[in-house]
Formats: structure tokens, C-alpha cells, sequence
């Protein structure tokens, strides 16, 4: 994970907060944010699995949306605004096995994920929802004020 900081750094992102190893026993790194992310530079292509946030400025949301699956990866999606007719539009267009709107990261039995681009949510855990996940189904979730919705989305993924 390190090395990727460090090739943000050399491609020229801006290391705004962190990217420094924990002095303590084992592999810890503060929580890291980059601003002045560029699509193409490395840290902005390919998924860190690690503390490690890309800031990547757009100008609207046609062209968020164009640039979000403008990737060979499509596990997930996340879209934070108080806008509900803007995440809904975002939501129904993002090309992502899931996508979470003003929350991230929650899995209920009723989630469901397809494959999108590269990468789902895996066999594993998809053997244990239903529908199977071969019906190409997507999931939205949306924290409507602690209240947590979940969809199922008509459209194919």
C-alpha cells in the first residue's frame, strides 16, 4: 500500500493528510487523502485496499458518471449528496454490482450483486442471497436518516 503513495506522490497528486506507517508492531497505516487526482494517474486506475482516499473534482454529473465507469472494475459504488433525485439518477446509471447512497459498505441478506466489469462480490457470498445472482440484479442502499432502504433495481448490470 505504500508504494502506492508514493507513485500518487511521483505522478503528481497531492498528498493533503497522512501516508506514513504507524510506529507500532505490524503493518498500520494512517488514513491517507490525496487531492489533485488525475483519471489516469495510478492511484486514481486501480482499487487500494487500504485507508487511502482520491479527492478527483468534476464538473457535473454527466461527467462524474462518465468518468466513474470509465474503469475495468465494478464491485461497488457509493454516492454521498442530499440531493435523492440526483443519487437516484446517479444510482440508476453507474455501471456497479451495488451502489450505496449516503452510506457505504453494508451487506444485508437482501443485497444483491451481479458481475459488473471485473470484479462481484464473489461466489461465496453471493451463494447464500436470493435471488441468485445470476438473475443480474443490482442493489441500491440509501441511509435516509438512519433508516437504511434497500432496492432492487430493475435494470440488468
Amino acid at each position: 500500500m505504500k508504494s502506492y503513495i508514493d507513485k500518487g506522490v511521483q505522478e503528481g497528486a497531492k498528498l493533503v493528510f497522512g501516508g506514513k506507517a504507524i510506529p507500532r508492531p505490524g503493518f498500520y497505516l494512517e488514513p491517507t487523502v490525496f487531492a489533485d487526482v488525475k483519471d489516469d494517474m495510478t492511484i486514481a486506475r486501480e482499487e487500494i485496499f487500504g485507508p487511502v482516499q482520491s479527492i478527483i473534482r468534476f464538473s457535473d454529473l454527466k461527467d462524474a458518471l462518465a468518468r466513474a465507469n470509465n474503469t475495468e472494475f465494478g464491485l461497488a459504488a457509493g454516492v454521498f449528496t442530499k440531493d435523492i433525485g440526483k443519487a437516484l439518477t446517479l444510482a440508476s446509471e453507474l455501471e456497479a454490482g451495488i451502489v450505496w447512497v449516503n452510506t457505504y459498505g453494508i451487506l444485508t441478506p437482501q443485497t444483491v450483486s451481479s458481475l459488473s466489469h471485473s470484479f462481484s462480490f464473489g461466489p461465496d457470498l453471493l451463494s447464500h442471497l436470493s435471488p441468485p445472482p445470476h438473475t443480474l440484479q443490482c442493489s441500491l442502499l440509501a441511509d435516509t436518516s438512519r433508516a437504511v432502504l434497500v432496492a432492487r433495481m430493475a435494470r440488468p448490470c
